[in-house]
């Protein structure tokens, strides 16, 4: 998660990318629900797999991608909460 935690600021896609990935059956799909064209989206991939340092397409990728995706927006939800309360 930490890893995620550093690139959105330069690279917004990079929360909505790997969670299209995970919700849809294909990547030709999951790019066309991020209206892209599917060769950007491995793009992407390919980069964010060489930040992460897993691929995001792998079964045990696609594991801790979802973690770490969950985790970021619980981290998130969290820190607009606590913003709210101010």
């Amino acid at each position: 998660m930490h890893r995620l935690d550093q690139v959105p600021v330069t690279h917004p896609w990079v929360i909505d990318t790997p969670q299209a990935v995970l919700d849809q059956a294909s990547l030709r799909q999951a790019a066309t629900g991020l209206h892209l064209h599917h060769s950007t989206l491995q793009e992407r991939l390919s980069w964010l797999s060489t930040q992460l340092g897993y691929a995001v397409t792998k079964p045990g990728g696609r594991q801790r991608a979802a973690v770490a995706v969950l985790l970021w927006r619980i981290a998130r939800s969290e820190d607009e909460s606590a913003d709210g309360d101010g």
